[in-house]
């Protein structure tokens, strides 16, 4: 699939995908809420709370888009007829 997708189409997906993320992170993401709620709705009186962040095993570093991926992101929008700023 790489081998046929243009470059231009391609980054706008890293793009998207970088706005919206998709795929095993966000499933993971999902599963610490549910742990969190659970963990929480059942922990001892006197027990601190915990949020999804004490329940994921990995935390992808953030990356921030380039101004390249910014711009295409936003040329991407303009031709879908939104407006970006």
């Amino acid at each position: 699939m790489l081998a046929e997708i243009p470059r231009a189409l391609f980054l706008e997906w890293v793009a998207y995908h970088e706005l919206e993320p998709w795929g095993q992170d966000r499933a993971d993401a999902r599963a610490a809420i549910v742990a969190s709620v659970t963990y929480n709705v059942n922990r001892g009186r006197g027990s601190r709370s915990r949020g999804p962040k004490d329940f994921v095993a990995y935390t992808p570093p953030r990356r921030r888009m380039g101004k390249q991926k910014v711009e295409l992101f936003k040329k991407m929008l303009r031709d879908a007829g939104a407006d970006a700023k």
